[in-house]
This record gives structure tokens, sequence and C-alpha cells, in this order.
């Protein structure tokens, strides 16, 4: 910053110590009472009137008045010089990734690679009005969208996750970031079982969700607390090996993930009112009343169950797993 605070404490004891020595040499020259002298200085260095200060008609208190407004335009110079200083001097951080707003219940990506373009890209769809803090060592911005911040450092520092504001996000998403160390796949997967530790260590009732390269090292994640683990390569792996044997089945699945693309599918909270019924009572009442297709459910042990008797109870329960075209409200 080209001004700091210690910079402008200086500027403005040392405007009160000119105003009081020029309303000295305005009382010496023009007579009048030093305060009332020494406080209209004061006032008219910060407004630039100088010329109406005292009892003008001598030569000395004019060229006084001269000097009084040669301070004024000084002051004033510093001024905008600082302020100026403040504003370009916030823009630069955040444009390098050095500090962003004050921000609360926002999504926090740690880490860059291939995928992370998609992922903003259907979060700003789906919730278009919820911020996105990216958080990775870069020597420029990885995205440029609205609504979505960049913070430059290690993701597993606790001083530059506190900058992201991990302490309010709702979510976080930690992502394999292999260009920040090299290509090296067992380094990749310790940095992001450090940056869970270290963001369910600032906040515990965070969402988190990991990507890991090699899934020897999921029993790390499940002890860390990690609600969401992808094994990078399994998934895809899965599904060639069914599309091999179901032909189009890609398409399906390519359709219920991506957002704005006909049905989507969704996880909502399974109401109480809907526990004391059985699945097929509400997969029919969900698609008629609702245009929403149940295909499964979860308990609150993370048991998932997809496509059961219709003749289950849902007392066990504990949210439900949906098609629609957007997401139901129950």
């Amino acid at each position: 910053m080209f001004f700091g605070l210690k910079t402008l404490l200086v500027i403005l004891v040392s405007l009160v110590v000119l105003s009081f020595l020029f309303g000295v040499l305005l009382t010496n020259a023009e007579g009048g009472n030093l305060f009332v002298n020494f406080f209209e200085v004061l006032l008219y260095i910060l407004t630039n009137k100088a010329a109406s200060i005292g009892n003008a008609g001598t030569l000395q208190g004019d060229l006084i008045r001269g000097l009084i407004s040669i301070a004024s335009l000084l002051f004033t110079g510093f001024v905008i010089a600082w302020i100026t200083s403040i504003f370009f001097d916030r823009i630069l951080r955040r444009f390098s990734g050095m500090e962003i707003p004050q921000l609360s219940n926002h999504t926090l990506i740690c880490g860059w690679n291939e995928t992370g373009n998609l992922i903003v890209f259907n979060m700003i769809e789906e919730s278009p009005d919820s911020p996105i803090v990216v958080v990775c060592e870069r020597n420029s911005r990885p995205i440029n969208r609205e609504n979505v911040y960049w913070i430059n450092g290690d993701f597993t520092k606790p001083e530059v996750l506190r900058k992201a504001h991990a302490h309010r996000c709702e979510s976080a998403i930690v992502l394999s970031d292999l260009e920040s160390v090299g290509n090296n796949d067992k380094i990749a997967d310790w940095q992001t079982i450090l940056a869970v530790l270290a963001i369910e260590n600032i906040n515990s009732k965070i969402h988190t969700a990991a990507e890991l390269i090699n899934n020897s090292n999921r029993v790390h994640l499940e002890h860390a607390g990690v609600d969401e683990i992808i094994i990078r390569g399994e998934f895809s792996g899965n599904i060639l090996s069914r599309v091999s044997q179901n032909r189009g089945l890609s398409k399906v699945i390519s359709t219920m993930l991506n957002v704005g693309d006909g049905a989507e599918l969704y996880k909502i909270k399974c109401p109480e009112n809907y526990k004391k019924s059985s699945y097929g009572e509400i997969h029919n009442k969900l698609y008629k009343e609702k245009f929403t297709s149940l295909i499964g459910y979860e308990t609150k042990d993370g048991q998932i169950f997809l496509s059961p008797s219709g003749n289950v109870i849902l007392d066990e329960a504990d949210h439900l797993y949906v098609l629609s075209d957007e997401k139901p409200l129950l």
C-alpha cells in the first residue's frame, strides 16, 4: 500500500502542527485570537478556502494565506493518493489471489485440475448466487467467472484456508492437484489428506468431498471424517465396463449428472410423514404429484438402497434419491 495508517497519522499530526504555526503567523501579522485563527486555518486547509481567513489587507497576511492554499492543495493530494492507493491495492490483491471479500455459506475448492472448470460450471448453473472460492498455487487465476474468487496459496496450510474463510463455508471439495506437486501421485494424495485434516480442524461441520488417486489411501480420509470420497479413474472405469455391456448407458448417466440437461439426480431429506408409508406408495405419490421418480433411499448410518421392493416401509429412510427436472420441495 502506498500510504499506510501510520503515514496517514503522520499527515494528520503534521496538519495540526502546521495549522497552529500558520495560526501564530497570521495572528502576529494581522492580530485576532490565536485559537480562532488556528481553527480557521485547520478548517480552510481541509476545504481549500484560505483566502477568507483573517482580515485581508496586509502583504504579510496575503503571503501567509498563499502558503495556506499550497498546504491545502498538498493535503488534498495526499488524501486522494491515499484513497487511490487503497482502492488499487485491494484490486491488485484480489486479482493476484491474496485477498477476497468477507464470505459465508460459500463452497471451497482446494486444488485444481482438468475437472475444475466443469465443477464450477455445474455449480454456477445450479446455484448462480452462491459464491465459490478456489484455493491453489498458480501464477495466474485458474478460472475467471463471476462470483468465483481465488486465493493463491498452499491449501494444506490453515492460515491460507482462513483467508478463504473456511470457518464460514458450507462445503468443500478437495481435488487432486498433480500440477502443484510435479505430477507425483503419492504426494498429491497426501496433499489431499493434509488439506482435509486442516479443513476439518477449522470447521468440523463442513460437508467435504475429496478426490484420491490411489484407493489404498481411502482409509485415511475415512478416519478424517470425509463425507464423500471419489477415486480418480475408478468411476470412469466402472462406467466403461457397464456401457460395454449396455449400449447407450453412458448417455443416460450423463443426462442424470449434467446440470440443465433433462432430469437430474437429487438427494433430498425424507419427510417424517413419508416414513410410515411403503416405498411403492411414495414412488407413486411423487410421480403423480411432483413428476418425480424415486430411485432409492439412504439410512442414517449411510446405507443406500436403490430400487428396493415396493413393500419396504421407509421408517429407516433419512434421505431420498430422486430424478426430477428440478429439485422437488417436499
